[in-house]
C-alpha cells in the first residue's frame, strides 16, 4: 500500500517517536521535497529537522508533482504539492491534517487520513501503546479538539 503524506503527520509521529509505524502499516509512504524542506524549517523542532536532514529511511519516497493542480481551497505549499502528488501517483490514502487541506483531499476523493486514527489504527495493530502516544503528542503543539483526543483515550480505556 502507498500513502501519500504532507508534513504535519510525519512531523508529529517523529516528534513522539512514531514515525515507523507508518511503513509497519502503510509499506511506502511518499512525501515531495517542498515537504522535506518544511520539517527542515528553523522552526520545526530539531529533533524533527535531524530527522529530515538525516539519510531518509528507505520507505520514505521523495516525489515531486509534474505539476500543481488548481484547488478549490486556499493550502499551504506543502498541502499542495502533497495533493498535486496524490492526484498523479493516486495512493491509497493521503496523510494530512490541516482543516482546509484534508477537506480538499476528500473532496478529491483522495481518502485523507489525519495523525490520531493513524495512531489508533497502530495501537489497534499493536504496533504502540496509544495512551502514551497520546500523552506525548499533547506535550507538543499538535492541535487538536480536546473532545475529540478525550474520545481517542476512551477508546484506549475499553
Amino acid at each position: 500500500m502507498i500513502v501519500a503524506t504532507d508534513a504535519t503527520p510525519l512531523r508529529y509521529l517523529v516528534e513522539i517517536d512514531e514515525v515507523e509505524v507508518l511503513p509497519r502499516i502503510f509499506k511506502t509512504v511518499v512525501t515531495t521535497p517542498v515537504i522535506l524542506e518544511e520539517l527542515c524549517h528553523p522552526e520545526t523542532p530539531s529533533k524533527v529537522r535531524k530527522w529530515a536532514e538525516m539519510a531518509l529511511p528507505k520507505w520514505l519516497v521523495l516525489q515531486s508533482p509534474t505539476r500543481t493542480a488548481s484547488f478549490s481551497r486556499v493550502l499551504d505549499a506543502g498541502e499542495r504539492d502533497a495533493l498535486s502528488l496524490a492526484i498523479e501517483i493516486k495512493p491509497s490514502r493521503v496523510l494530512i491534517d490541516e482543516k482546509d487541506g484534508w477537506k480538499e483531499a476528500a473532496r478529491l476523493g483522495l481518502w485523507p487520513l489525519r495523525t490520531l486514527p493513524i495512531l489508533w489504527f497502530a495501537a489497534e495493530l499493536r504496533l504502540l501503546d496509544l495512551d502514551a502516544a497520546l500523552r506525548r503528542i499533547e506535550k507538543t503543539t499538535y492541535r487538536v479538539n480536546r473532545s475529540l483526543l478525550d474520545r481517542y483515550k476512551e477508546r484506549e480505556a475499553t
